[in-house]
């Protein structure tokens, strides 16, 4: 009947709309993971920068004194 066919169309409508909202679901936790991965990468290289700026200001430091005690 045409209820039936009706309802099998909805159904399948159905089924499709949760298999891309199953899908969404799973993309947009893998990108929250590759967000939280890519903020701690950041931070440690911020991290790293700033020990390497640290270095780098000691050694002009060390060069200053040792240029002008010469």
């Amino acid at each position: 009947t045409m209820r039936e066919q009706d309802f099998q169309a909805l159904s399948g409508h159905l089924e499709q709309l949760l298999a891309r909202y199953r899908a969404s679901q799973q993309h947009c936790t893998a990108l929250e993971a590759r967000i939280l991965a890519l903020e701690n990468e950041r931070e440690d290289l911020k991290h790293r920068n700033e020990v390497a700026r640290d270095r780098v200001e000691a050694i002009i430091t060390r060069l200053k004194a040792l240029d002008t005690s010469s």
